[in-house]
């Protein structure tokens, strides 16, 4: 039995080793290329207004964007908002929001397509369909940029 154990952990250290020098060869630095990576929780701490030159201070607030897949859940934790869903895309150095849903799961009716854009403003949005360039994502950092607003973002 000891005679069939090793080769047993020999293959499985052999495919171990492999394994990691596999994904340690094919590893590439998203952030010089400038796009990083978007995925997990996003506390937005500043909205900048580029037309009037405007800084609102939200970093007390706790206000969230959460991304995973192609979805990104928008949600206020202090209450008094409703949460959002939005199918995102991210890639050279833009990323994209649009398809607004508001989270209504309890009413039985299911979610609600946005038709208002003006909901969304609370988080920064101000069109059904936005296309921000990213100016940052690197460092636990996150800086969005459109013609509207700059967006400032600590990853959590």
């Amino acid at each position: 039995m000891k005679k069939e154990m090793k080769p047993l952990r020999m293959l499985f250290f052999t495919v171990m080793l492999a394994l990691a020098a596999s994904l340690s060869s094919c590893s590439v630095d998203v952030n010089s290329l400038g796009s990083g990576d978007v995925y997990g929780y996003w506390h937005l701490e500043r909205v900048d207004s580029l037309q009037n030159g405007q800084q609102k201070d939200v970093s007390e607030n706790r206000i969230f964007w959460m991304f995973e897949g192609k979805l990104l859940e928008m949600s206020d934790y202090d209450g008094g908002y409703n949460i959002y869903l939005l199918r995102f895309s991210h890639s050279g150095g833009m990323l994209e929001v649009s398809q607004p849903y508001m989270y209504d799961r309890e009413s039985g009716e299911g979610d609600r397509k946005v038709t208002d854009p003006q909901e969304l403003s609370h988080y920064g949005i101000n069109a059904l369909e936005e296309r921000f360039e990213v100016e940052k994502l690197s460092d636990g950092k996150m800086i969005l940029k459109n013609q509207l607003v700059k967006l400032y973002f600590t990853k959590f």
